[in-house]
């Protein structure tokens, strides 16, 4: 249990990085909750 956590923390810190290096994304951007993630990469 010491080592479950919640990475939503990782997750802000990621998106703070990428808005400072990209900017903000277009508003058209939508989400894809079934994004394999193999087509990520």
């Amino acid at each position: 249990m010491a080592m479950c956590t919640d990475n939503a923390a990782m997750i802000a810190a990621a998106g703070v990085y990428r808005l400072k290096v990209s900017g903000p994304s277009a508003l058209s951007l939508s989400a894809r909750p079934n994004w394999q993630l193999a087509d990520v990469s």
